[in-house]
């Protein structure tokens, strides 16, 4: 699922006032609210990743990299870092250590752990103080069994530098049907005062056979759960990327019944991901209210992710936060320079400087397990399939395992867990992808399986 870096900017901090009063106008709503109502995954964390170049079921990544920080001061690059990177065997980005580029005296790293199931667990921040690496901070997550955000903390290291304190953190109440179909979803927050959890918000969702929610229900705590909003008619594109294509939002009108005020439409294409936010006024006609747009270039880097609203009195769409980046590639196609820019209304004049990346020492991670990892059986029939549909069988399945499929790209198009072991056969359902090779993946806590299927 793509999800822009400035949308979970503008979520991060949101969590606390998102929905948080009863009852709830969103007719002004904001960013967070609106992508918090119309998105396929309820709880997701921040995943370490670098843009890296795929194709032909390889992959490399940059060993090293040089940083460059604008001075608006002196309209000029300043302030050059030098960067290594260091990667596990799936190409997941496991240190990064920040030096000085003159004296290459170390400044920073940042180290991040993943558990069997590729997410991440901790990402801790160092910094160096001459002759030892010292703790700073950290952020810590951990899922249910059925790798499904349960915590998330935010903490710094003490000044006696004798232990973590939190100092924000959300926990998650995840609630599955039969199926293992998430039902509902308790948020709560870390509150500083008690050093425990409090009631935020509760999801609860609707979930058809097909495993996709088509009614969300959103509610806020005031000493016992009162209705805020809800999403109804909810339709999919493809629910394991989180795009929906539409949607009726609706608000409490008193006596158990529901208001529709606003619609959400989605479009996508492997250049643009777009929602587009309408309201219903008084008398009954729709306007244009919000939009998200994310755009990627022909190697699925990111490009473009901006928020808009709509200005009724100019009838256009006045951007509220616009994050841009200039890559640059060479011949083979790997990244090699990248410029990243920011447009903030009434912080910046236009599309402004912000840093610039040279990135070197491509390399390709084996992509192996440790030798302590057990290799798992698979097939899947028919193979090639000429629909895309296929039976995958597991020969001595484990327990907590999650089955996933990716392009040539490296991009996952289809993904379950199972808290259990696998059925005896699983069906997947490839008919929407194009044609071509894909890799399936089914992973264990120790044991991994790899098969490649082919689309005709």
């Amino acid at each position: 699922m793509k999800t822009p870096f400035l949308l979970l900017l503008l979520g991060a901090g949101a969590l606390t006032t998102a929905l948080g009063q009863t009852p709830v106008s969103l007719r002004n709503a904001t960013a967070a609210q609106l992508r918090r109502l119309t998105t396929a995954a309820p709880a997701s964390s921040h995943r370490p990743t670098l843009t890296a170049r795929r194709g032909g079921g390889s992959v490399r990544v940059p060993g090293r990299a040089v940083r460059y920080r604008w001075s608006t001061a002196n309209n000029a690059w300043e302030s050059p870092t030098t960067i290594a990177y260091t990667y596990n065997s799936q190409a997941q980005l496991t240190q990064q250590v920040l030096a000085d580029s003159a004296t290459a005296e170390p400044l920073s790293r940042v180290l991040t752990t993943y558990n069997a199931y590729s997410a991440p667990t901790e990402t801790r921040e160092q910094y160096w103080n001459g002759t030892a690496w010292v703790d700073a901070s950290r952020l810590v997550w951990t899922y249910d069994s059925h790798n499904t955000l349960e915590e998330e903390r935010k903490e710094y290291f003490d000044s006696n530098g004798t232990s973590w304190l939190t100092v924000a953190g959300t926990h998650y109440l995840n609630t599955y049907n039969a199926n293992n179909h998430l039902t509902a979803q308790v948020v709560q927050e870390y509150d500083s005062l008690t050093q425990g959890f409090v009631n935020k918000l509760r999801q609860l969702y609707v979930v058809p056979a097909s495993g996709e929610w088509s009614q969300q229900t959103i509610q806020s705590w005031h000493s016992g759960w009162q209705d805020s909003a809800r999403v109804v008619n909810a339709q999919w594109q493809d629910f394991a990327k989180d795009q929906m294509t539409s949607a009726d939002i609706q608000q409490p009108a008193g006596g158990g019944q529901w208001v529709t005020f606003m619609r959400m439409s989605g479009s996508y294409s492997p250049a643009l991901e777009r929602k587009v936010f309408d309201r219903l006024d008084s008398s009954g006609l729709w306007h244009n209210y919000a939009r998200f747009s994310t755009s990627y270039d022909v190697f699925d880097t990111m490009t473009d992710s901006r928020v808009e609203s709509w200005d009724d009195q100019t009838s256009t769409w006045n951007i509220v936060i616009q994050e841009h980046h200039l890559p640059t590639y060479d011949a083979a196609g790997e990244l090699r320079r990248r410029i990243d820019q920011v447009l903030i209304p009434f912080f910046t004049t236009g599309l402004e400087n912000s840093e610039r990346y040279h990135f070197y020492d491509y390399r390709s991670p084996l992509a192996t397990q440790p030798a302590s990892a057990g290799a798992l059986a698979l097939s899947a029939a028919p193979n090639p399939s000429a629909d895309g549909r296929f039976e995958l069988q597991v020969a001595g399945s484990p327990a907590r395992v999650s089955v996933r499929v990716v392009d040539a790209l490296g991009r996952p198009v289809w993904q379950r867990y199972y808290a259990g072991s696998l059925p005896a056969s699983t069906n997947i359902d490839l008919s929407q992808q194009p044609a071509g090779v894909y890799m399936v993946e089914v992973r264990g806590e120790k044991s991994l399986g790899r098969l490649r299927v082919l689309v005709q």
